[in-house]
């Protein structure tokens, strides 16, 4: 996945975006949370939860992450889900005056993200965020220590982007 975005392979579907991320930052917090289950001796059904809890960790994640650097990512021209999402309004009043500014969007890139705010897809991209983390809290009934530690975790990442 990361290949292909170094590659600046344009991603076409929010299909294919779903995959990609998986594929990237949520398939690598997921195994690595299962390891440390596995490695606990946890039984099959709390493996899987953790499982779970990664890969929705780690789809909240990149999603938040496209949301916050749109403007990096139109700069370098690379579609993320807000843009994606975007294209796919082909109804939308405002979809022909998006996909002419997507044309030059290093020129554009202020009109392209006013232009995604009118037509929602950021909200939208925040609304799934939140359910996403709202199937990885489902987990904190199981592993109550993860509350502490995802909170903790999330905090110093937000600390870290401020800096």
């Amino acid at each position: 996945a990361q290949l292909q975005e170094s590659q600046n392979q344009q991603i076409v579907s929010e299909e294919e975006y779903f995959q990609r991320i998986a594929g990237k930052a949520a398939m690598l917090i997921s195994v690595g949370v299962w390891s440390a289950g596995r490695l606990a001796e946890l039984d099959s059904g709390s493996l899987k939860s953790l499982k779970e809890f990664g890969m929705a960790w780690g789809m909240a994640t990149q999603i938040s992450d496209d949301c916050q650097d749109l403007e990096e990512d139109l700069m370098i021209g690379l579609h993320t889900l807000p843009v994606i999402k975007g294209i796919a309004l082909t109804d939308h009043a405002l979809h022909g005056r998006l996909v002419a500014c997507l044309k030059d969007a290093q020129q554009n890139c202020h009109q392209i993200i006013s232009i995604l705010e009118q037509m929602g897809t950021i909200t939208s991209c925040q609304h799934l965020v939140a359910t996403y983390e709202a199937q990885l809290a489902a987990v904190f009934h199981l592993f109550p220590e993860l509350k502490s530690i995802f909170h903790e975790l999330r905090l110093n990442s937000e600390n870290l982007q401020l800096n």
